[in-house]
């Protein structure tokens, strides 16, 4: 007689089926491991229950072949032809004879209280022709584990047994509805000292029909929850959220959050996405893409959506800041186009400022050579051009003639040497009235 916890598996080896009205009874003629009294095998497609046990009924199809697109296969425990329990289904691929490997299990918790034993069996029930049940190392399972009732326990296989106690509470209750719980302590899954409620040791992977959710990791401190977590060979502390998400990769150090977000970083270190389909085009090294379909073009970059989409960040200043405004940056903007805005105010306290002197007679603006000319993209304007500026006031313009970077002029600069000239030559116009009028006086 088997114990309580003892596991008794069996298994078919892959062939082709004859469907039957869309529904069959799995065949396991492999048998791993029997018992003689809780669980016996009547037929190849199901197996005798003992009365007074409380078993734990998993099973799986493995891989299944159809004869036509679009097919669904339903899996279900069913006790004396009655089913049981939650069914389990699966989703085939779309192309005829397509062959769909399932890994996610069917499973059930039954009591049998009915006073005699029961038979079990697990049913596959499909929508279009099945070809064949069991492919490759894909092969349909079911396991029968006896996890309660007043079985005694055996104690060795030579020897004598002592005598037996009286039977112990059942640490899970069952409710009317079949539902169980756990109230005595730590469950551990992959450890034998939990200290958790649920400790698990391990991966651990959620599926349904639709999508499923993996939790894992690996050596090299790579951390994954969705499908791409698998695909790193050899790239270390890596982060991945979402489905098909990091799938190919040899990189390092990249996070990358939302459906299709950096799937293939082959080589590429410290990058993030975050966004469905961002960072999907060609990767590089320490740049972020953020939003839809979001893509970086050159290492250390920042990427904010895409051209289509308008940034709007609303917001106050931090009272703390030595600046104002939403968006507040410590250091340079280089801006590739064209900035608009109702207007522009420059921070200009005189905090920030030190050795304060007038401007010297000599700056004047008449080595200034304005100029119009014509912008990339065919738009007109006049102004200065910085390399002739920086030859007498160097310090407003930022960058090198034919430099590795466009060089930038401080247009701002222009304003205190153009109000400078301006008073100089009011006082000039000034002395000059005064002299006219002495001497129209002196005239008469």
């Amino acid at each position: 007689m088997a114990g309580i916890g003892v596991l008794a598996s069996y298994f078919k080896a892959s062939g082709n089926i004859t469907p039957y009205n869309g529904q069959t009874d799995i065949s396991f003629s492999n048998i791993e491991t029997t018992f003689s009294t809780d669980i016996t095998k009547t037929y190849d497609t199901s197996f005798n229950l003992a009365t007074g046990r409380t078993y734990r009924l998993r099973g799986c199809p493995g891989a299944f072949v159809f004869s036509n697109p679009g097919g669904v296969v339903t899996l279900q425990w069913y006790i004396n032809g009655t089913p049981v329990g939650l069914s389990t289904n699966y989703d085939a691929d779309n192309t005829t004879g397509s062959i769909s490997p399932t890994f996610g299990t069917c499973e059930y918790i039954y009591t049998n209280n009915t006073g005699s034993s029961v038979v079990a069996s697990l049913r596959i029930i499909y929508n279009v022709s099945l070809i064949q049940i069991g492919y490759g190392n894909n092969l349909p399972w079911a396991e029968i584990q006896v996890i309660g009732g007043n079985a005694p326990v055996t104690l060795g296989v030579t020897g004598s047994t002592g005598p037996t106690g009286p039977t112990g509470p059942n640490v899970w209750s069952v409710l009317p509805n079949l539902d169980i719980y756990y109230l005595s302590g730590n469950v551990g899954i992959g450890t034998s000292r939990p200290i958790y409620p649920l400790d698990f040791s391990g991966n651990i992977r959620i599926t349904n029909s639709n999508a499923q959710i993996l939790l894992q990791g690996n050596t090299n401190k790579n951390l994954g929850i969705g499908t791409g977590i698998s695909s790193i060979t050899s790239g270390q502390q890596n982060t991945v959220v979402g489905l098909n998400t990091m799938t190919v990769t040899t990189g390092s150090f990249n996070t990358a959050i939302g459906y299709n977000a950096l799937p293939n970083p082959i080589g590429s270190t410290y990058n993030t996405a975050i966004g469905y389909n961002a960072y999907s085009g060609t990767t590089y090294n320490n740049s972020t893409a953020v939003g839809y379909s979001a893509q970086p073009n050159a290492n250390n970059q920042i990427v904010l959506g895409t051209a289509n989409e308008f940034v709007s960040i609303p917001g106050t200043a931090d009272s703390s800041s030595t600046t104002s405004g939403a968006l507040q940056v410590v250091g340079g903007v280089g801006v590739g186009g064209t900035v608009t805005a109702t207007y522009f105010i420059t921070t200009s306290d005189y905090r920030m400022k030190q050795n304060a002197q007038p401007i010297t007679i000599t700056r004047t603006i008449d080595v200034l050579k304005p100029v119009e000319y014509d912008l990339s993209g065919g738009r007109h304007d006049m102004g200065f051009l910085a390399h002739e500026v920086q030859e007498v006031l160097p310090f407003l313009v930022i960058g090198d003639k034919d430099g590795p970077h466009m060089q930038s002029l401080n247009y701002n600069g222009f304003i205190a040497l153009l109000v400078k000239e301006m008073k100089e030559m009011k006082l000039r116009l000034t002395k000059a009235e005064s002299q006219i009028a002495r001497f129209e006086r002196t005239r008469r």
